[in-house]
């Protein structure tokens, strides 16, 4: 897989939890800190995210670092 791919399938799992979780990408944004125009270029693929942002981003979504990295997680959703 390619980076332009990866970040593809990241920016796809970033998008699922930010639904899952039921919060627009404005309410994620406030959440997180993060600029309403990095939450949507990250989430579009258009742009990397840092490690931190997707640490920041499983954490605000209630999911699972590495799934949110790798898709590899045995669960999506982040245990205690």
């Amino acid at each position: 897989m390619d980076s332009t791919q990866m970040r593809a399938a990241i920016a796809k799992r970033a998008f699922e939890a930010r639904k899952g979780a039921g919060l627009s990408q404005e309410e994620l944004a406030s959440k997180t800190g993060m600029a309403y125009r990095t939450v949507r270029r990250r989430e579009n693929g258009e742009a990397d995210f840092t490690t931190s942002e997707l640490l920041t981003w499983a954490v605000a979504t209630n999911v699972a670092f590495e799934w949110l990295m790798t898709g590899e997680a045995n669960e999506m959703k982040a245990t205690a």
